[in-house]
């Protein structure tokens, strides 16, 4: 039975329905809170009091809509189903549970009408989170296998509406639900529902209302693989049903059978083979009709599955629909004039024109008085609205499927009815139809049909050129797209001298659109430009660096929003594929990159500290720009010096300005750290790019700055947020390698926190993070061999726990992991030439240190962590003789050695062992030339293996080994054969 309604509960929620008392209101809702969040009996006595409530007003709101206790009641118990408080073991009270059931389906049962509709809408949503809600996110309060009324409420009527929309609901939320075998409500025998569902829907007519909602319960079960037992038995039935209903003129019911097939072509194509030519003159007609844009959509999005390259279709299937007449030629010109603007379309972006136009002209005025302030810009810096067009529609569809044909269709079969199509397209006098064409054109740029298109290039490209000065905004920005998808045939042209000046020309171009006042135009050109710049590369792009840099300067002072994030975005790109020469120019552009670094910086100090949407958009802002200002500072090196200063004075700001606000606000968000990792990346790439003269960089600094970069780092180092944590550790890394002096006032406390940080990390099995901890570790190491009296004590203070912390990890570590580990273990050894650091806390199985060896493919690393490791061994001979572990170890050991003998790299890294360096032709190669004391070592501690354990017992491991390390080991370590 449902519950009796509470007096006090009815007062609570009249309360909080009651929206023109805010105390009361408050109130009313703290007071809820406090209660049901005391106990599970007592959250599970409201959550069965709010059922009750919207049950028992249900039939009132029948007939005053207006009403609010049904639709309040149904929405907290919506808020505390979705998110209840953190109680301990949290169930729901057995009669509690019954009346909750009962409620809801009492609700579920109420005729459709557009009275009731909110709350069946409501009633839907509650039953399927209740059902299909997982932990960790929240317990399932009402599974369906204890819930048999609800599946024989399902089964019996299956075909109504109501029915078929929790059906969809439960099955998107949760698609297993109704394949996983529960007791049969009738019998208690076995059940899959899925197996009783669809027999029952494909077997009867359905009402209008339901046919549509049936099609979209096949799609969703339609996704899972391997499919649904109940779906292949039901298949033929289901298709015929969709034949039955093709030449309905419901427009939902069409756009669902659209969808439907769609979905079977995707994930079980096999099953319309037979059929495939009806269907696709069915999505066809409907993608000619333009009888609705959605309609049209799906049919478009049936061909771009049909034409995708990881579509399987029987031998024999797709072919056939190729070469007949009936496809190609009716859906290419139907996917050309999708792509041109509606009539609707083209009005609101020429209200959109007009609107950008004022807006530019407005930021110009701004910027030649001095006054150009985002802050007091409105859509200013901080508020990105996306261009028109976003979002999937048939337009995008039409260019997207257009560009699978390309991609899977031989140009022979697609461009002699195209190439007529695009040239009426181009010559027409409606530059919307122009635009369209120019789309196309970039649509159909992918290989092979864009090879066979770029011999018409030298004609097309002149033309499209022309566009780029177009009075429509719409036409210059789908120009400039498309002439970076043939910005490679550009690039060819230029080398090959077929025509020597084509890539300045094409650049001068793009520097002219990103000028003209036009938001979306702006971005597609810098876009289109950073495009040609990677394409392009460094030695081609270095000449045309002045007028680029130029004008991309300009820019800064008048792109706002999206422009001016993809702006930043392209300094980066030319940094990183130019790199050093861009080092002379840095003059034209770091002195406005850094105003405008410090003038956002600036505001978002001056924003309130508890408006998170005010500060996520400064960061969507700054993160770009000081990512850009890190990328310039690697690639220009020493260049950088003259702006060094500003920009770590202003990182070093920005973090602890950050971290203020992260605190302040209890933010675990990684997106709210943003700036604080962007920032320590900034110091980090000033260490790189400065080396040696980050020191005196320092110096230059007022004391106050200087002296509170160490504090900074090891706030950060020990932040609650990983990704402040890696940065940081990476940055105690660099100032080891490259700045040792700037932290030798605080090594008790970096090593401290390089220990927790082990720790921490581990215990949060945070990969990125622990690798960082590691090689900061390992460089630190290297800048203590033979280290101070000071010194040595700090690292005797903690060295058993490190040498612990760092030998667990090379045991127990990941991939990646305890190869670092390794290295940073194998330094250890090394700060007093001895072994004896990491010695003590070794056992007596290193087989797994000499794996880890093997992998590490840095020379310079691999040396330090294998000399460390025999010093190890040599101080502890007892490692290698134990019974227990010596196959393993000698095996790995041997293992170990042959790494050292494979090729290196361009880099000078080590290859990895291969199969072929085991078995196949013997590529091993002599021990390298450069670490002659490492050979020797290794010469001996083989000597003093075989020595300690004999010869027989020793020849019987070496004969284990694969035959080219037995033969590498018997040649170059004087082991008899």
């Amino acid at each position: 039975m449902a519950s009796a309604l509470d007096p006090s509960v009815l007062a609570c929620l009249v309360s909080i329905a009651d929206q023109s008392n805010p105390q009361a209101n408050y109130a009313a809702l703290t007071s809820l809170s406090a209660h049901i969040s005391s106990s599970p009996a007592s959250f599970s006595f409201f959550l069965s009091q709010f059922a009750a409530a919207a049950t028992q007003y249900a039939a009132l709101a029948v007939s005053h809509p207006t009403l609010p206790i049904p639709v309040t009641s149904l929405y907290i118990l919506k808020k505390y189903l979705q998110s209840p408080p953190p109680i301990p073991n949290l169930r729901l009270v057995p009669e509690h549970v019954a009346s909750l059931k009962q409620c809801l389906l009492s609700l579920l049962s109420l005729p459709p009408s557009p009275q009731t509709s909110p709350l069946l809408t409501a009633a839907t949503s509650l039953i399927s989170l209740a059902t299909c809600q997982t932990p960790p996110s929240s317990p399932t309060f009402l599974p369906l296998a204890d819930w048999p009324e609800l599946l024989s409420f399902l089964i019996t009527t299956v075909a109504s509406p109501t029915t078929l929309s929790l059906l969809n609901k439960m099955s998107s939320d949760a698609p297993a639900i109704f394949t996983t075998t529960i007791n049969n409500p009738v019998d208690g025998s076995p059940l899959i529902p899925l197996n009783s569902l669809l027999p029952s829907l494909t077997s009867q007519p359905l009402p209008q209302p339901s046919v549509a909602l049936f099609y979209k319960f096949v799609t969703n079960h339609l996704q899972s693989f391997p499919p649904p037992s109940a779906i292949t038995m039901t298949t033929p039935a289901i298709l015929a049903s969709l034949a039955a209903n093709s030449t309905s003129p419901d427009v939902p019911t069409l756009q669902a059978i659209s969808e439907c097939l769609s979905t079977y072509l995707e994930f079980h194509s096999s099953s319309l083979a037979e059929n495939l030519s009806s269907v696709c003159s069915f999505m066809l007609s409907h993608l000619t009709s333009r009888l609705d844009p959605n309609l049209s959509t799906a049919c478009t999005e049936f061909f771009h599955i049909l034409f995708s390259p990881q579509t399987q279709l029987p031998p024999g299937a797709f072919q056939g629909l190729l070469t007949g007449p009936a496809l190609l030629p009716p859906l290419l010109a139907a996917l050309l004039g999708n792509m041109v603007y509606s009539g609707d379309e083209r009005q609101a972006l020429l209200a959109k024109n007009s609107s950008d136009l004022s807006e530019e002209v407005n930021v110009r005025k701004k910027d030649k008085s001095g006054t150009n302030d985002d802050s007091d810009d409105e859509d200013g810096d901080v508020d990105f609205e996306d261009g028109e067009d976003s979002g999937w529609n048939l337009r995008k569809a039409s260019a997207a499927t257009l560009d699978s044909i390309a991609l899977c269709v031989p140009p022979s079969m697609t461009l002699p009815i195209l190439l007529p199509l695009l040239q009426a397209a181009l010559s027409s006098a409606d530059l919307w139809v122009v635009e369209g064409a120019i789309l196309a054109l970039g649509a159909i740029s992918a290989h092979p049909t864009g090879q066979d298109v770029e011999q018409h290039l030298p004609q097309l490209y002149p033309y499209m050129l022309k566009q780029l000065n177009a009075s429509l905004p719409q036409l210059v920005e789908i120009t400039v797209w498309t002439m970076s998808r043939y910005a490679g045939w550009v690039i060819y042209m230029e080398e090959s001298q077929q025509m020597p000046n084509i890539l300045s020309n094409h650049i001068t171009q793009l520097l002219h659109a990103m000028m003209l006042p036009n938001r979306q135009v702006q971005n597609a050109s810098v876009t289109s430009l950073s495009a040609t710049i990677e394409l392009a590369g460094g030695p081609m792009i270095a000449p045309h660096l002045p007028p680029i840099l130029s004008t991309l300067t300009a820019c800064l002072s008048i792109y706002t929003h999206k422009p001016l994030l993809t702006l930043y975005e392209t300094f980066g790109v030319i940094a990183d594929f130019v790199g050093e020469p861009l080092g002379p120019h840095c003059a034209t552009f770091m002195p406005t990159l850094l105003e405008k670094w410090m003038h956002v910086d600036a505001l978002q100090k001056q924003a309130d500290f508890g408006d998170s949407d005010e500060q996520a958009a400064f960061r969507r802002t700054l993160v770009p720009l000081l990512e850009c200002v890190g990328c310039i500072a690697i690639a220009t090196t020493t260049h950088f010096e003259p702006f060094a200063a500003a920009t770590m004075t202003t990182a070093l700001a920005c973090i602890n300005h950050n971290i203020l606000l992260v605190v302040t606000n209890s933010s675990t968000d990684e997106n709210d750290s943003d700036l604080i990792v962007c920032c320590l990346d900034i110091i980090d790439a000033l260490l790189e790019s400065l080396s040696s003269n980050f020191h005196p960089l320092l110096n230059s600094l007022p004391p106050k700055v200087s002296e509170s970069l160490l504090p900074v780092i090891q706030q950060a180092a020990a932040f609650p947020v990983a990704g402040v944590r890696m940065s940081a550790f990476a940055v105690i890394g660099d100032l080891a390698m490259h700045a040792p002096s700037v932290i030798q006032s605080g090594l008790a406390e970096i090593f401290a926190l390089l220990l927790t940080g082990l720790h921490k990390n581990l215990k949060e099995q945070d990969a990125k993070v622990l690798n960082n901890v590691l090689w900061a570790t390992s460089e630190l190491f290297v800048r203590c061999r033979s280290p101070p009296p000071h010194l040595l004590s700090i690292l005797q203070s903690i060295q058993t726990k490190l040498a612990t912390s760092i030998w667990d990890l090379v045991n127990g570590g990941q991939q990646g992991i305890s190869e670092n580990a390794s290295v940073a273990m194998g330094r250890m050894a090394l700060i007093d030439n001895s072994g004896f650091n990491t010695a003590t806390v070794i056992g007596q199985d290193v087989s797994r240190w000499f794996e880890a060896i093997g992998n590490v493919r840095d020379r310079y690393e691999k040396k330090d962590a294998f000399t460390g490791c025999v010093l190890s061994i040599m101080s502890r001979p007892d490692i290698l003789m134990g019974e227990t572990h010596r196959p393993g170890s000698l095996s790995a050991l041997f293992m170990a050695i042959a790494a050292f003998h494979t090729r290196p790299d361009e880099e000078g890294a080590f290859e990895p062992i291969t199969s072929d360096h085991l078995h196949g032709p013997n590529l091993f190669q002599p021990f390298p030339d450069d670490m002659p004391e490492l050979h020797a070592m290794l010469k001996k501690l083989v000597a003093d293996v075989r020595g300690g354990v004999g010869d027989a017992e020793f020849s019987k491991h070496v004969s284990r080994l694969p035959v080219n390390v037995r033969k590498l080991v018997q040649g170059h370590y004087s082991i008899p054969n």
